[in-house]
């Protein structure tokens, strides 16, 4: 499962030049990889809640996310060093 943040998330978290591939497009990408049974548009700056209902095993964030961690209950966190 892939959260992925709206377009006028990026733009509120990387800057008005972002996101570089907008939302549709990343779905696609996205629903084209077989690992992946769902691809969820993240309305907020954070997934807490739907972290905290979906209590996935492991969850990964981009190491641009790094100031903004949180830990969650049951869920390992997985930093990605590149953004």
């Amino acid at each position: 499962m892939i959260f992925n943040d709206s377009d006028d998330i990026v733009k509120k978290i990387k800057g008005k030049n972002r996101p570089i591939t907008p939302l549709n497009e990343r779905f696609e990408i996205i629903n084209s990889i077989r690992y992946f049974d769902y691809c969820i548009v993240c309305p907020e700056i954070t997934a807490e809640i739907e972290i905290s209902i979906i209590l996935p095993d492991y969850y990964v964030k981009g190491g641009d996310h790094k100031n903004r961690m949180h830990k969650m209950k049951g869920s390992e966190l997985i930093l990605s060093e590149k953004n």
